[in-house]
């Protein structure tokens, strides 16, 4: 008859081979859980990316960043950037960036009544947006030489 001694020491033989190679991998299951690992970051990296992407093009390539980069650009401040964002509502533009290139938009006459108490303050912004407003439509456009007429030769 087997011992139990005996039977004990195969026993543990058993278990400490099984624990030997359940601890040894290969080097394929290495690779694969690299490769694993490298595609889990790349894909949270390309998530980040697209994710940088869409904030930046809806912060800077939009119309609303338009405007906000033309008020940086010419250092408006909170009421200003208020006040524009008051008058291309009245206007209704989708492109409120529209109020830096066309000072018409300011004439105090197409003023909504909202605005009409702000009108000193629209009518110094558009002085400072567009360098003296009525100064610029009262002096006549300079007109370009007209070019010398030469003689055929003969």
């Amino acid at each position: 008859m087997i011992s139990l001694a005996t039977l004990a020491l195969v026993a543990d033989q058993r278990i400490l081979l099984a624990a030997v190679s359940v601890s040894r991998t290969s080097n394929a299951d290495i690779f694969t859980y690299l490769g694993i690992a490298a595609g889990g970051i790349g894909m949270i990296a390309g998530i980040i990316y697209w994710l940088n992407r869409v904030t930046h093009k809806r912060r800077f390539d939009s119309h609303p960043g338009l405007f906000q980069g033309l008020c940086q650009a010419h250092g408006l401040g909170r009421n200003d950037r208020n006040l524009l964002k008051q008058l291309a509502r009245q206007y209704q533009l989708t492109q409120p960036g529209l109020l830096f290139v066309n000072p018409d938009l300011y004439d105090p006459g197409r003023i909504g009544q909202p605005l009409k108490a702000k009108q000193k303050e629209l009518l110094a912004l558009r002085d400072s947006l567009f360098g003296g407003g009525d100064k610029q439509a009262k002096t006549p456009a300079k007109q370009a030489p007209s070019p010398k007429k030469t003689k055929p030769a003969s």
